[in-house]
């Protein structure tokens, strides 16, 4: 079943998020604790941040969630997908039942970063994406 997500089911989706990250070794590696925090920060603060998503349950259980927000008038940034993998399918079922109820002036998608997962990258590329952006990182000396 897919709802979408609403500030009832903020804590539904941090658990999911948490258990994602114990299935995930988020503790060994920081820049997943960071993420972690950050979702978990930007879902406590739904309605400010006018962030949109969509969950899916199986027999009233949550096993998927996503949410992102407007970049520009056409444009919209999926921030995040998190899912319980035990469901084949589960990220591509998220993705195009949350995509699909997007208002009708969205033309564009931004995907994200990969973060050089090539399951993730594949994915990513199966949408047939219209630009790839080279990412970079800048350090202040």
């Amino acid at each position: 079943e897919y709802r979408p997500l609403t500030s009832e089911l903020v804590p539904d989706c941090i658990r999911l998020g948490e258990e994602w990250c114990r299935s995930n070794d988020c503790r060994e590696q920081r820049a997943m604790m960071a993420e972690q925090r950050m979702i978990a920060y930007a879902l406590r603060r739904i309605d400010e941040l006018h962030i949109l998503g969509g969950t899916l349950f199986v027999e009233g259980r949550l096993i998927a969630f996503t949410f992102g927000a407007h970049i520009n008038a056409d444009t919209f940034d999926v921030c995040v997908e998190k899912a319980d993998t035990s469901y084949e399918g589960v990220y591509a079922m998220i993705n195009n039942e949350f995509v699909s109820r997007l208002p009708d002036n969205i033309t564009y998608i931004n995907r994200e970063e990969d973060d050089g997962n090539e399951g993730l990258r594949r994915s990513k590329k199966s949408y047939n994406p219209i630009e790839l952006k080279q990412k970079y990182i800048g350090c202040i000396e």
